[in-house]
This record gives structure tokens, sequence and C-alpha cells, in this order.
């Protein structure tokens, strides 16, 4: 079953057509597998498929499965597409970075149903209502919006 999760959703697609159409069939051979997966990987593919077709799956449930693995890609990588990572700091040659005030801002405005914020240090004054303004607004407009903030609250050394 491993050998299945080092194929690419294409590659899975393919392959599951290629068995629901009877262009791949039982004995599976590498010479044959290579036309539909990186040679490198040819071996484990056929060793798997061999053994499900041992184990009695015929090429519909074998399809259905590499179909079925394709769906989960699918649905993993939209969830992982919604995540932004964003940082700040000194701008290295190469990076993709963006102004962070204008990343928060657009993720402010734009939340559906939480937002999770953890600083070190925060701005104040009027950096600061520029920034948490957007917050209050969206939390105004949508009263289900879920905020939740871990900040350091700075205090003066010995003071309780």
């Amino acid at each position: 079953m491993a050998a299945f999760l080092q194929l690419s959703r294409p590659v899975l697609v393919s392959l599951a057509t290629a068995l629901e159409t009877g262009r791949l069939h039982p004995p599976f051979t590498i010479s044959i597998i290579k036309t539909y997966v990186p040679e490198i990987l040819s071996g484990g593919i056929v060793e798997e498929l061999n053994r499900l077709n041992a184990m009695g799956a015929t090429s519909d449930h074998i399809a259905y499965t590499l179909r079925l693995l394709a769906a989960e890609r699918s649905a993993s990588q939209e969830v992982h597409d919604r995540v932004e990572l964003v940082w700040t700091g000194q701008e290295v040659v190469g990076s993709q970075s963006r102004d962070t005030s204008v990343v928060v801002r657009e993720l402010f405005s734009t939340a559906k149903s939480s937002i999770l914020i953890s600083s070190f240090a925060v701005d104040t004054g009027k950096k600061a209502q520029a920034l948490f303004g957007v917050l209050a607004s969206r939390m105004d407009a949508n009263l289900e919006l879920n905020v939740r903030m871990f900040l350091n609250v700075k205090r003066s050394h010995n003071r309780k």
C-alpha cells in the first residue's frame, strides 16, 4: 500500500482509468506499468497491484480504491491551501514575504469562523487602531466569529 502513497493525484487517476477501461489488467508487469507511473516507482506499484489481485481484488476494486485515494489527496490539499504562513523580519533574497500589516488586515477582513493571534509584541496607538480596527469591525459584522489572542503583556520589573 505504501507504494500508492508515493503517487501524485493525476497518476492515481490515470491508473484508475486504465484499470476501468481494461487497458491495464492482471497480470501486472513493469513494462506496462511504467507507461502510467514514474519508472522508479513501477516495481513497487506492480508488487502492490499483483498483491491486491492475489487477494481477490478486481480491477474495478483497485480503480475504486485509487480514485478514493486521489479524492482524499484533493480534500487534503484544499485544507492545506486555507492556511497562510506570514512572517516578519529582514527581507531575504529570494523570499516571497508580504507586508505583515497588509496580510493581517486581509485575513481579519475575510475570516469566517475563527481567528487565533499569537504575538510577543503588539503595536499601540494609530498603528494598532489601523490593524485591530479591521478586526473589531469584522467581529461586529459576524457575531459567530471566535477570536482568541495570546499576547505578551509587558510589565515593569518587579511590578505585580
